[in-house]
């Protein structure tokens, strides 16, 4: 797991954990800011603009991830 690089970042609209909507078992969902299709029937057109969101880094992330598979054995991830 050291594919991320010091300096990548990923604009993040909204983490959750124990998402159940989203497919089966339970998720940590990460929802990425910033999104220029206007899909019919977006379940998040609030994160479309571009200038919103909070940067985290990709190496912040993947810990954050990893520390909820672990602490949820259950835990799948969606990134959406």
């Amino acid at each position: 797991m050291n594919d991320c690089q010091n300096g990548d970042t990923l604009k993040i609209y909204e983490l959750a954990s124990g998402v159940t909507t989203l497919g089966p078992y339970h998720r940590f969902v990460v929802w990425g800011q910033g999104c220029r299709r206007h899909c019919l029937g977006c379940i998040s057109e609030e994160a479309r603009p571009m200038d919103g969101g909070v940067s985290w880094s990709l190496r912040e992330l993947q810990d954050l991830i990893l520390s909820e598979k672990i602490r949820s054995y259950n835990c799948h991830t969606s990134v959406l």
